[in-house]
């Protein structure tokens, strides 16, 4: 998969998990130095709601995986 392909893939994953209620922020980051995203899902009042979120604590959820170039 091109990294043109990657990233309009996780813009679309990231306006998914958006729609969820009570999601205050949602950003998709490049850490350039390990080659992988970040996509980081703040919630207003609590946690995420399913396991799309992989990581919860604090009310923030994230999710990272390797660009693999």
């Amino acid at each position: 998969m091109g990294l043109s392909a990657l990233f309009e893939r996780e813009v679309e994953q990231l306006r998914q998990l958006s729609r969820h209620d009570g999601v205050h922020t949602a950003v998709l980051a490049v850490d350039s130095h390990h080659w992988q995203v970040l996509r980081l899902m703040l919630w207003a009042d609590t946690s995420a709601p399913d396991e799309d979120a992989t990581e919860r604590g604090c009310g923030s959820s994230a999710v990272t995986g390797s660009i693999g170039l």
